[in-house]
């Protein structure tokens, strides 16, 4: 079974980098709360992303290789996984550490990229 373990080891993002990418990377962290996305979510949620510079190709990669190997183990390892959010400095910091270390945690690799795509799948009608 193939393991999903992100995209370790890649040169860290600077901080004007990593400034670009917050927004999208909080967006896209709620798609990992323990909680039923609405139409209304995934409305927002392409509203925040839209329009930040970034193609479609560009933004699945960031949801894919940057946020869900920050944020998978929410939907697929905790018992009782985090529904409320987190802090934007704590977002920043986990998927910034994941780029550079690679998530400290293995899962199926199909199970999350099966996830990705089908959360993928409700935002891509909102982006403009």
């Amino acid at each position: 079974m193939a393991l999903f373990r992100g995209t370790p080891n890649r040169e860290p993002y600077s901080d004007d980098e990593a400034n670009a990418r917050l927004p999208i990377w909080c967006a896209f962290a709620e798609l990992f709360l323990d909680t039923e996305q609405r139409p209304e979510d995934c409305r927002r949620i392409g509203e925040v992303i839209s329009g930040r510079g970034f193609d479609r190709p560009a933004l699945f990669v960031i949801l894919a290789e940057e946020v869900a190997p920050a944020f998978a183990h929410n939907i697929f390892l905790d018992i009782a996984g985090e529904w409320a959010g987190w802090p934007s400095d704590y977002v920043r910091e986990r998927v910034l550490t994941v780029i550079e270390k690679g998530p400290s945690w293995l899962l199926p690799k199909k199970r999350v990229a099966d996830y990705v795509e089908q959360e993928w799948l409700k935002i891509e009608p909102y982006l403009t």
